[in-house]
């Protein structure tokens, strides 16, 4: 065999297990689901968009809030923006907070800032992201790590759910459309 083809197969098969570990550290999924409490316990709540504006789940009480952490470059975000787009569809009064927490000040809180991951996103790459899957009515967040401290982000396609009181009803990795409906058919 060729030392150019050993080189290319051994190039192939140290990328293949850097993405097999990156994606088990990222998406492994912590014990999930139902972690009630109000919004208000968290403290007061304010993050800037990717066009500057200052935001506060203040802003949006009295509507379903869905905040979901997610990575421009997230295969399995593709999935997840769909189901969003769906639940976004069906039911009124639902606020979509984008929060693309693949910063270089979020990776260094989650301690994720190593050789071989792949490098931050850039509000550029979360817009045009945004632009093919998403909703142009969603809120944009680039998270500066504030947010995966407060909500305990230890994965992503997390999703917090906030019913129109600021109670959080969901907290979970990688939900199903049909667990997501459950919990907001409840309210």
């Amino acid at each position: 065999m060729p030392a150019r083809r050993i080189f290319a197969l051994a190039a192939a098969m140290i990328l293949l297990v850097t993405a097999g570990y990156t994606a088990y550290n990222i998406v492994k999924t912590p014990e999930s689901n139902s972690q009630p409490g109000k919004a208000a316990e968290l403290g007061h709540i304010d993050f800037k968009t990717i066009d500057g504006e200052t935001v506060s789940l203040a802003d949006v009480e009295g509507r379903v809030v869905i905040l979901w952490f997610m990575a421009a470059w997230c295969p399995s975000c593709v999935y997840m923006a769909d189901v969003l787009n769906s639940l976004h569809d069906e039911y009124d009064g639902i606020t979509i907070i984008a929060v693309d927490f693949w910063t270089k000040e979020s990776l260094e809180v989650l301690g994720l800032n190593k050789p071989g991951y792949p490098p931050p996103d850039s509000p550029e790459m979360f817009r045009r992201f945004v632009n093919s899957y998403g909703d142009p009515t969603w809120i944009l967040v680039m998270d500066d790590g504030t947010l995966v401290k407060r909500f305990d982000v230890k994965s992503i396609d997390y999703i917090v759910i906030m019913d129109r009181s600021g109670n959080i009803l969901y907290t979970g990795a990688a939900p199903s459309l049909a667990e997501l409906e459950s919990v907001i058919k409840t309210f």
